[in-house]
């Protein structure tokens, strides 16, 4: 990776789609010189290096700083779907505002991990954590689900074979909290508290976990603790997401799980109730899914929710993301308007169940 003299190098026109491609490609490669050393992958790497130094003779001046990012925001256009947002040159309390009013789509988030930075991070990823197991899904297309265990490394080698019939997803927190992978799990300047006053207390102890998974694959229907909001950094791949507002929560029959988290037994990517691969997974109640806004994240996006939101994921493409929640001094607020009628109607049941008189007053 030495210098080299940019004036001599051909200059190569790509859109964003291709140069996501390319990085992927090229960071996926990279990271296969650990599992599968041998010259041919030293070479495919060679080639893909020098046609990446030449697409960024064009795109040199990209560099973002994260401590003083600034907001523009325009919206996204075609079905129901959410404000994009670019951080660029400004105070982050004024994204973090921006980012309490609902979900938005978030560009050029994480410098560290944007660019040819990627590049770096899958081989440190993988020589760092490519051999701690993991738990995965196998998603049939019968709707059914097989859990198995596998060393990250061996499971990435699987996500090539991920298709309709038999596609597989990761969500794991026992990678990440490695040591020397400490800095990828924390969240991006717009998802952290200012200065501490207690409401760090409301974070879960897993700080990030890691999603993993190949084309075809979903997540439940879900969403976590109504006292933090959620991100999603996308490092490589693709997604589609269906994110639904707090007000579908009766309406999407979710499981009531600590602290207003829960898990809706509906798959929102099933077209009017049915699903030819998940015909076990209905979708949700039309009414519901009106309600519901569309997502499509690429690489480098950030996709941030607020408190009590409910999110779906469908990979695209072979993905690779980092999820974490978070609470803000802007969120908060937000937190205890969902947690409050939450509470309220949570503490008669439960006590009625108790066989006690509900609290007064």
């Amino acid at each position: 990776d030495g210098a080299l003299n940019t004036a001599s190098l051909p200059c190569i026109s790509m859109d964003d789609p291709q140069r996501h491609r390319l990085d992927s490609l090229l960071a996926e490669s990279k990271a296969m010189r650990s599992t599968e050393p041998g010259q041919d992958v030293e070479e495919l790497v060679d080639v893909l290096r020098q046609v990446v130094r030449c697409a960024e003779v064009v795109d040199a001046s990209a560099v973002v700083d994260e401590e003083s990012p600034q907001v523009t925001a325009s919206t996204m256009s075609g079905k129901r779907t959410v404000q994009r947002v670019a951080v660029q040159r400004a105070s982050v309390g004024e994204a973090a505002a921006l980012l309490a009013q609902g979900p938005v789509l978030v560009a050029e988030a994480l410098p560290r991990l944007s660019g040819k930075r990627v590049l770096d991070f899958m081989p440190r990823l993988v020589a760092a954590a490519g051999k701690v197991p993991a738990d995965y899904e196998v998603q049939t297309c019968g709707g059914q689900v097989q859990v198995h265990r596998a060393p990250l490394a061996k499971y990435i080698q699987l996500l090539q074979g991920s298709s309709a019939d038999m596609a597989y997803l990761m969500k794991t927190s026992e990678v990440l909290c490695r040591p020397e992978l400490a800095e990828f799990a924390e969240p991006p300047a717009c998802c952290r508290l200012g200065e501490p006053g207690g409401l760090e207390a409301l974070l879960p102890s897993v700080p990030c976990e890691l999603l993993v998974g190949g084309a075809h694959a979903k997540s439940s229907l879900h969403r976590g603790s109504l006292c933090c909001g959620t991100w999603i950094f996308l490092v490589l791949g693709k997604i589609r997401w269906h994110v639904f507002p707090p007000t579908a929560a009766q309406g999407l029959s979710a499981s009531r799980g600590a602290l207003g988290s829960g898990v809706s037994p509906f798959d929102s990517f099933a077209a009017a109730g049915r699903d030819e691969h998940a015909p076990g997974r209905p979708g949700p109640p039309l009414a519901v899914g009106a309600e519901s806004l569309e997502v499509e994240q690429t690489m480098g996006e950030l996709l941030v929710l607020p408190p009590g939101w409910f999110q779906q994921a469908q990979l695209e493409d072979r993905c690779l993301a980092l999820v974490g929640q978070f609470i803000t001094e802007e969120t908060a607020a937000a937190a205890a308007r969902e947690i409050g009628p939450w509470l309220a109607a949570r503490l008669p049941a439960e006590a009625a169940e108790a066989g006690r008189p509900p609290p007064q007053g």
